[in-house]
């Protein structure tokens, strides 16, 4: 399904781009969105930092790879260069595809419309038109599964290796080998984040966003933690250090920016980030719990394993590069 939903993207966008040089050649180079993009555009850096968290979440995705890693053959040589091709296709393709609306576009009907495709290929493709909406409905559909397989398998290691979860969500399907109590967990707290906080995109990204800069430089600094007390440890897959660096720069600036120009929107992120604080400390760190707790927690545990058909991982079938 994932492998389709990239195909059609790429379709789709590639129909774009080729339209977007049709226009260019019909209109031999006398293009007014071009003249007038960037008129009005704020040259402040810390809007700009904001700007940039829609634009990498756009341009984000190849990135989803790193949690599969235990199941991905020759991981080693295959992880780094799937992020690379990735990239590149990524940005070449969705560049030439942002260009390609300026061919036809005003920049405020780019802004003003929630379906920017569909408006273009109204006014480009003719009758083929009705199929660009189809097309980007099965983009959404594999960003969908994507994100949902991605952090499925973060919840999923969280339990059976860290212990931050109960166990029942490390276990995995016995027919698919999938982490359906971690899928369903997940899928549980996408929708309660929605209802518990709105319905506008920018504003969602926002907090996305926020969460994820912070989790991925926290992840970063420990890395480079690792790399300073622990040099000798097997790294399979390397970077160099000054990549990392840059990232964790990078990381900084995407935090600091909202929380001076978005305070709020800051405030409830971090709120939300902490809230699992008490609930990992009061269910999951204490070693000695009461015994009724223990018993009560092994009875939900095993009749969850029956209804969910579900079972801990043979510890055989980890990925030797994770060990």
């Amino acid at each position: 399904m994932q492998n389709w939903m990239f195909y059609i993207k790429l379709v789709a966008l590639g129909a774009i781009i080729i339209m977007g040089f049709v226009q260019m050649i019909l209109s031999e180079g006398d293009i007014p969105g071009f003249q007038s993009a960037f008129a009005g555009s704020s040259s402040s850096i810390g809007e700009i930092g904001l700007a940039m968290y829609s634009g990498l979440f756009a341009y984000g995705g190849f990135e989803v790879i790193n949690y599969s890693a235990e199941e991905i053959k020759d991981v080693e040589r295959n992880l780094p260069r799937t992020i690379y091709i990735s990239i590149a296709i990524v940005t070449t393709v969705y560049t030439l595809g942002n260009i390609a609306y300026f061919t036809v576009l005003t920049k405020e009907e780019i802004l003003g419309s929630s379906a920017v495709a569909a408006i273009f290929a109204e006014r480009t493709m003719g009758p083929i038109a009705v199929i660009i909406p189809i097309m980007v409905m099965c983009s959404v559909m594999g960003g969908l599964n994507c994100n949902i397989f991605t952090t499925g398998r973060v919840y999923f290691v969280s339990a059976r290796d860290g212990g931050h979860l109960p166990s029942i969500i490390g276990m995995l399907n016995i027919h698919r080998y999938t982490p359906f109590p971690a899928m369903i967990l997940s899928t549980f707290m996408t929708t309660l984040l929605l209802l518990l906080l709105s319905d506008d995109i920018y504003s969602l990204l926002d907090y996305y966003g926020f969460f994820m800069w912070i989790m991925g430089g926290s992840g970063i600094v420990a890395l480079l933690y690792l790399r300073w007390k622990k040099p000798h440890i097997s790294r399979p897959i390397k970077f160099p250090l000054f990549v990392h660096i840059v990232y964790t720069l990078g990381c900084a600036r995407l935090v600091i920016t909202p929380i001076y120009l978005q305070p709020l929107t800051s405030l409830i992120s971090t709120r939300l980030l902490l809230s699992g604080i008490p609930v990992y400390y009061i269910f999951i760190y204490p070693k000695d719990k009461p015994k009724w707790y223990r018993n009560l927690s092994g009875v939900i545990t095993r009749y969850l394993q029956l209804i969910l058909m579900v079972d801990l991982q043979d510890k055989s079938t980890y990925s030797s590069v994770l060990e």
